[in-house]
């Protein structure tokens, strides 16, 4: 649509099917894989996984939208994700499932319900 952005130290562009806008992130989450670690700051599971799957062979995945929705915060280290599986499962009502090379996570149906 012929807009033009200028970037100043720090910023970033980010496009998607909602539009074009600038933020200016904290670099310490996007520096931290260089520590071997990921930082998540309240992402929904499913970004959070795809950002985990970067890292290592054995792939995570989503089996289900709610579970896709839920939100996760902390430090992880990348490259271990039946290690962060496992741990995201203790902190959110979420069972999982290891199958054909993959790690799935569902929502825990009875979990969920004693809230």
């Amino acid at each position: 649509d012929g807009k033009t952005a200028v970037l100043g130290k720090g910023d970033r562009l980010v496009s998607s099917a909602d539009g074009t806008h600038l933020d200016k992130p904290s670099l310490l989450p996007l520096l931290a894989w260089q520590k071997g670690q990921a930082i998540l700051e309240n992402e929904k599971l499913g970004d959070a996984i795809a950002e985990m799957n970067r890292y290592s062979a054995v792939k995570l995945a989503v089996g289900d939208n709610a579970a896709a929705g839920l939100r996760v915060s902390g430090v992880y280290k990348v490259g271990d994700n039946l290690g962060f599986a496992r741990s995201i499962a203790r902190l959110l009502p979420l069972r999982v499932e290891q199958t054909d090379g993959k790690v799935l996570l569902r929502v825990d149906t009875d979990r969920m319900r004693q809230g």
